[in-house]
């Protein structure tokens, strides 16, 4: 069993514990009490001269192991990421994997004033209305782990509750999967990193980039490391990049950040 699978499984077993606990009609109902204030996060990744930043906090991943020290502090990194210039803040929900929790994400939205993205593998609509609880002005759908009808209905289910969605996928086939729904989604992530090993290269956006259609917000994610590479990706027309294992690292973020965008 792969990495992915291995994820899905247990967001399967994870899924049954949440319902048990607070059943989904239950969850609907207080979702859509949700107070939170909307920000558009379409409109802020889209480019218009500069390529924009989606920072991501996560404290672990399964390939690189602990990024951040004892005091790891989402409203802190979150508060730093504004500062240096971040245009969207991505923050990781799942705890098995990634040591994310999920109420990571109302503290970082009301620390900040940008938008925010639930970075997690949703797999269930029980996880979209659970989002729209927590705060999130976007969510993340991975084609690779959900099928065509989900997809559709998915998608559907978050603009219902004002909720953008990034579209995640991998090679040819994920986007052909993805295009197929119409009107196609307006936010397509490329992921640099193959979900079964978890390796990355800037080189699968850098080839998708001339699969994607003109009219939509491209963004290409993980293994963005160095200046360079940025430069690459944006001269491929990408309009965001979703970073988060760099600036994890960085003692500095907001020199870090100056670094990647040249400023």
């Amino acid at each position: 069993m792969n990495f992915i699978e291995k994820i899905v499984e247990r967001k399967i077993y994870e899924l049954s514990k949440a319902k048990e606990n607070l059943p989904l009609k239950d969850l609907i109902k207080i979702s859509s009490s949700s107070r939170y204030e909307k920000r558009n996060f379409a409109e802020t990744i889209k480019r218009n001269c500069e390529i924009k930043i989606i920072a991501e906090i996560k404290k672990s991943s399964p390939s690189a192991g602990n990024l951040s020290d004892d005091n790891f502090n989402p409203i802190s990194i979150a508060k730093d990421y504004e500062k240096s210039g971040a245009n969207a803040i991505s923050v990781l929900t799942d705890f098995e994997f990634f040591r994310g929790r999920k109420q990571y994400l109302p503290q970082v939205k009301n620390a900040v004033e940008i938008p925010v993205l639930r970075k997690d593998f949703i797999i269930d609509e029980y996880q979209i209305y659970e989002s729209k609880y927590l705060g999130a002005d976007a969510i993340l759908l991975i084609v690779r782990i959900i099928d065509d009808v989900q997809l559709e209905d998915y998608i559907w289910l978050a603009k219902e509750l004002g909720l953008d969605v990034l579209v995640e996928v991998y090679d040819k086939h994920d986007l052909a999967r993805a295009l197929k729904i119409s009107p196609y989604p307006k936010i397509i992530g490329i992921n640099n990193r193959n979900l079964a090993t978890f390796q990355t290269d800037i080189n699968i956006s850098l080839e998708m980039s001339k699969y994607l259609p003109e009219d939509v917000i491209k963004v290409s994610e993980s293994g963005i490391k160095t200046r360079d590479d940025v430069l690459k990706i944006s001269d491929a027309g990408f309009d965001a990049i979703l970073i988060g294992e760099t600036l994890m690292r960085a003692t500095d973020k907001n020199k870090k950040m100056k670094e990647l965008l040249c400023l």
